[in-house]
């Protein structure tokens, strides 16, 4: 597992779903508010799963030092 700070993981995470909102939103102007609220929705599910993974995942081992 890559090893990185809870805080990149959602904000790179925020950015892939207000992309896929900003996207759905320019092309089917109807569904706007809809994808705003599903992206916000799934955003913080995946920042809550994926901070639970990243806190309590598998580490790898770190070489000792000599």
């Amino acid at each position: 597992m890559k090893r990185g700070s809870q805080l990149d993981f959602q904000m790179q995470n925020l950015a892939v779903w207000f992309g896929a909102a900003l996207g759905v939103t320019i092309s089917v102007p109807i569904l706007a508010d809809d994808a705003i609220g599903m992206s916000l929705f799934i955003w913080l599910l995946a920042a809550v799963v994926g901070g639970l993974i990243i806190k309590f995942g598998r580490r790898d081992e770190e070489p000792e030092h000599k």
